[in-house]
């Protein structure tokens, strides 16, 4: 797998796997999504000036909003500027400090622009979460397991 289709892959996990809250106003809200879908399309198209446009406009519509950060960011560590990808990144994990994706990327286009005085802490808070929810995971599979041999046991059907 090269570089860019890892990129794409990672862009379009983040994109489906993100619900993001606080959405504009109504009116601004169709500006909003338009240009995000513009945005998109663009990226798609391995056009990165017309996205990085298009979501630079997103964020003019809707600021608050970390998806048009996240996004350019993305296009950004694409088009091989991981200075300027970490600072797009760096403000949707502002926005957005519990997504542990956005967190995951500012920390990645951190290492490769050779920042790595903040990059430690970045990977430490979004993997301590991961491996949060891995671990209890694990644990409701592991009790779901006993609860279902111990019924096996009490009903006859032993082991």
């Amino acid at each position: 797998m090269t570089a860019r289709t890892a990129t794409r892959l990672r862009f379009s996990s983040l994109l489906a796997a993100v619900l993001w809250p606080a959405a504009p106003a109504a009116a601004a809200d169709e500006d909003f999504q338009r240009l995000l879908r513009q945005g998109h399309a663009a990226y798609a198209r391995g056009e990165y000036a017309q996205a990085l446009s298009r979501y630079q406009a997103a964020v003019r519509v809707s600021s608050a909003n970390a998806l048009p950060w996240l996004n350019g960011g993305a296009v950004l560590d694409e088009a091989g500027d991981p200075a300027q990808a970490a600072k797009w990144y760096g403000r949707a994990a502002a926005l957005d400090p519990s997504n542990d994706e956005t967190l995951c990327a500012l920390g990645w286009a951190q290492l490769r622009s050779r920042d790595t005085g903040y990059t430690f802490g970045v990977f430490s808070r979004s993997l301590d979460r991961i491996a949060d929810r891995i671990a209890d995971r694990i644990l409701a599979r592991l009790q779901a397991q006993i609860r279902s041999d111990a019924g096996r046991r009490t009903s006859g059907k032993g082991i």
